[in-house]
């Protein structure tokens, strides 16, 4: 249509576009050195930060210093070094020095790269802080291996120029979250931010060249490290909550090696009434995998009071969620154990819970009747007959949804767990969208109607009300399956019941 208005050209509604700033595209890099290669060392920092300017109308981002850094880093840095000694630190072209250093310079160079960070000023480090992260994350082992003096030169230099000015560099990059124009207020004490901070980072890194040097069991970690973290603990801003972060997701493998500093330096942290509390339990869950028996003994009577405290914290709804699967592991198959919880210990959990979080509880349930050997029978109906709570607020329609969905996966099993679920099955008077499972296969599978018409019909008459409009669509399908394997259930009361619901809607 547009092709056949007269005198239209192309060109021209090109042209009014960019006028107009109407011009979209991907935006590429040029990493070519050509631009710097050739260069004197004292003309090259003024020429590179130049030239990361981007012309107009041009959809490729110039990044000379960077192929320079990748294809002659002794140049790279010589001209740094020589900005250096006329007292400029350009941001950019640091963070690209740091950020690309190449793996396989020869070690006098590398020596000299080490020796040029362990002198950058505390405000050049406060303003690459996260490339100084991830540098010190990703390749403090290196430099430790390969000359353990510099590299903790480096290191604490490092670390003292991201603590300076009161820890103003030390917050993570994550920024704020938000939905439409209007910020979420989430805490910022969090593994998720340790890992985006450059103390968090700079953590993670201490751990990986600990790590490298093969520590046996029980050995002790090393004073060198450890008067490393006990700095890192103490930074201020953000930054102490990241290191608290990153240590307990990694305490089973901290115990390992030193347990009575574990023991004695960092379960404290969990008492809720520790400053700690919050990163510490942050990190301990976002691990998601149980500790040593130790340790498991020591967070007990925390963990019991972990419900309702954790939904004060504002975390992302997965943690709590990870707290709920714990919970129904120590109380199945952990129950005997001394870091397990007993029968009364797990209600009380469950009772603090909301529930969502009650949603995830019946999920693991269903995992491990699965997964164990007569998992149904000696772990998940002990837990829903003797320690799932039996008050009637806790009988809510949101968590119909989560038993019927572990009832659809008991396979033989399924009568012997429903009559120990019946008593949790309410009617839901919302549309209910999750019995297609029960009308026809799934993945090759026979609907459990097939198998356990009479079973799935006590089902169907607990939690479908007597109201044609809440009657779920596939209704009439299941109803038929069952006339078809026990045609005698027809005369059934509850058949004729809900049969008469699929006839009025």
């Amino acid at each position: 249509m547009i092709s056949a208005l007269p005198e239209w050209r192309e060109g021209a509604a090109s042209s009014i576009a960019i006028e107009n700033g109407m011009h979209g595209g991907w935006v590429g890099t040029d990493e070519a050195p050509d631009a710097v290669i050739d260069l004197p060392i004292n003309e090259i920092a003024e020429r590179a930060q130049a030239g990361l300017q981007r012309d107009f109308g041009s959809f490729t981002e110039k990044r000379p210093f960077t192929g320079l850094v990748k294809t002659n880093p002794r140049k790279a840095l010589a001209s740094l070094s020589f900005a250096a000694r006329n007292g400029a630190y350009p941001q950019a072209l640091w963070s690209a020095l740091i950020r690309d250093w190449p793996e396989d310079t020869k070690p006098r160079l590398y020596r000299a790269f080490l020796n040029r960070l362990s002198r950058l000023p505390e405000v050049s480090i406060r303003e690459v802080r996260h490339t100084l992260g991830r540098w010190v994350e990703d390749k403090f082992t290196k430099s430790f291996e390969f000359d353990s003096r510099l590299a903790w030169d480096t290191f604490d230099h490092v670390i003292a120029g991201l603590v300076s000015d009161g820890g103003s560099a030390t917050g993570s990059g994550m920024g704020e979250t938000r939905v439409g124009h209007e910020i979420i207020q989430k805490s910022r004490r969090t593994h998720g931010h340790a890992m985006n901070g450059p103390i968090g980072e700079a953590t993670e890194g201490l751990l990986r060249a600990l790590n490298s040097l093969k520590p046996p069991q029980g050995r002790g970690i090393p004073d060198e490290f450890k008067s490393r973290i006990e700095r890192l603990l103490v930074a201020p801003g953000e930054g102490a909550d990241h290191a608290v972060a990153i240590l307990t997701h990694q305490v089973s493998w901290l115990h390992y090696l030193d347990p009575v500093w574990v023991m004695d330096r960092m379960m404290p942290w969990f008492y809720f009434e520790h400053p700690s509390a919050e990163p510490a339990w942050n990190g301990y869950l976002s691990a998601a995998r149980f500790p040593p028996q130790e340790i498991g003994i020591r967070l007990k009577p925390m963990l019991i009071q972990l419900f309702p405290a954790i939904y004060q914290w504002s975390w992302d709804r997965h943690l709590a969620e990870v707290a709920a699967q714990m919970v129904v592991e120590l109380g199945t198959m952990r129950r005997d154990r001394p870091d397990g919880l007993d029968r009364y210990e797990a209600r009380q959990c469950l009772r603090n819970m909301d529930d969502r979080s009650r949603q995830e509880a019946i999920f693991r349930l269903g995992q491990i009747g699965k997964r164990s050997e007569k998992g149904w029978g000696n772990h998940v109906i002990p837990f829903i007959e003797e320690v799932w709570p039996r008050e009637r607020k806790f009988r809510t329609s949101s968590l119909v949804s989560s038993w019927v969905n572990l009832l659809d996966s008991t396979g033989e099993d399924f009568p012997k767990i429903l009559k120990a679920v019946r008593r949790f099955l309410v009617p839901v008077e919302r549309d209910i969208h999750w019995l297609y499972q029960f009308a026809r296969e799934v993945g090759g599978e026979q609907p459990m109607t097939a198998n356990h018409p009479q079973a799935v019909l006590e089902m169907l008459d607990a939690i479908i009300p007597n109201s044609p409009e809440a009657a779920p669509n596939e209704l009439a399908q299941i109803l038929d399956l069952i006339e078809e394997k026990n045609p005698g259930l027809t005369r059934d009361r509850r058949f004729m019941r809900l049969l008469e619901l699929v006839e009025m809607k």
